[in-house]
């Protein structure tokens, strides 16, 4: 018995290059296996400086899915990579990280490397704009050119309030939005509502005020009765053409597209839905939440925001006690969006 357990200490022990040459010998093919461990060696030596034989499990643990998005985008900075060739580098340390992942699925993602293919026709990943770049565009769009400012303005916004992809935000009607009552507070709330990618149904709130800014495109007579947008793709994208050489950012580069802003609302969204998955994977229409649990897997976060930590925990508000009515408000002022709208649901 005590050689059993002995055993299953020796094989829990195995060293990371161990489990790497039991998972390579899996492969059956002598090509395959040769060319996973070729990609396997070339990304830890791209990242930690080590061969496998200098690998510790710490290493494994501290890939996230920034590391793995960042060691795609130096492939695909390397002129002698064709995307396809990237495509297989990233599958077979997808592949790894599964195997990994079935040894220790406490702590290692298996989705990490598991990353939107890019064309094989050699188009590259779609970019991202920071919050500040995309309030710059909305800034921008006020005076870009002699006319439909506003629409400019009001695009660019709804693409990034909603998430939404281009066409369906070019084809909204007025028949989209509606008002809803919230099941909880019983509060009327304006919709946006549209057929998003497979043709999945998406109903959107806004606030107020955003509505009362798109209200206004109702007095602009050059819009025909039932549309809210009257700007094709191509106006749309010569907008954000312009805006880059203004702003002097590298959009070839950084390969900036409309599908960048709706990075930059994922992003706001994690933001001011302190980091809720869920919320944000219905947010960007994702029918399927891996999909946004590996853009955010990894973020460093508080331990004094786990789950296990709060349970049969006594929250001390003592120093909230001390406070005075102006230190309070500024103190809610600080808070998430999320937190701000808690606290009013209970007034």
């Amino acid at each position: 018995m005590e050689a059993k357990q002995a055993n299953i200490v020796v094989l829990r022990r195995k060293d990371v290059e161990s489990r790497i040459d039991i998972f390579l010998k899996e492969r059956r093919n002598e090509n395959t296996n040769k060319s996973y461990k070729h990609d396997i060696e070339e990304f830890f030596k791209m990242f930690f400086n080590k061969s496998l034989n200098q690998l510790s499990w710490d290493d494994i643990y501290s890939v996230t899915y920034d590391v793995a998005l960042e060691y795609r985008q130096r492939l695909e900075s390397m002129s002698s990579y064709k995307n396809s060739t990237i495509n297989n580098k990233m599958s077979g340390l997808s592949k790894l990280w599964q195997y990994f992942a079935k040894i220790d699925d406490n702590k290692i993602n298996p989705f990490i490397f598991q990353l939107d293919k890019l064309s094989e026709h050699g188009t590259k990943s779609y970019g991202t704009l920071t919050q500040d770049e995309v309030k710059s565009l909305l800034e921008y769009c006020k005076t870009h050119g002699k006319q439909k400012q506003l629409q400019k303005y009001l695009i660019f916004k709804t693409y990034f309030i909603t998430a939404l992809r281009k066409n369906n935000v070019i084809e909204l009607t007025w028949k989209d939005i509606k008002q809803v009552k919230d099941f909880k507070t019983g509060q009327s709330i304006w919709t946006i509502n549209t057929l998003a990618k497979r043709n999945h149904n998406m109903c959107i709130p806004i606030s107020d005020s955003f509505f009362n800014e798109l209200i206004q495109l109702k007095t602009d007579t050059t819009l025909p009765t039932d549309k809210i947008f009257n700007l094709n793709k191509k106006t749309i994208d010569k907008i954000l053409i312009d805006f880059c050489i203004e702003y002097n950012i590298n959009k070839e580069e950084r390969n900036i597209t409309l599908h960048s802003i709706r990075s930059a609302s994922s992003d706001m969204a994690y933001e001011v839905l302190s980091g809720d998955i869920f919320k944000v994977a219905k947010h960007m229409g994702h029918d399927d939440p891996k999909t946004t649990y590996q853009r955010y897997h990894g973020k460093q976060e508080s331990l004094l925001l786990s789950a296990s930590y709060m349970f049969n925990q006594e929250i001390d508000t003592s120093a909230l006690k001390s406070l005075d009515k102006e230190e309070l408000i500024q103190l809610i002022s600080k808070s998430t969006s999320a937190t701000k709208l808690d606290l009013l649901s209970k007034i």
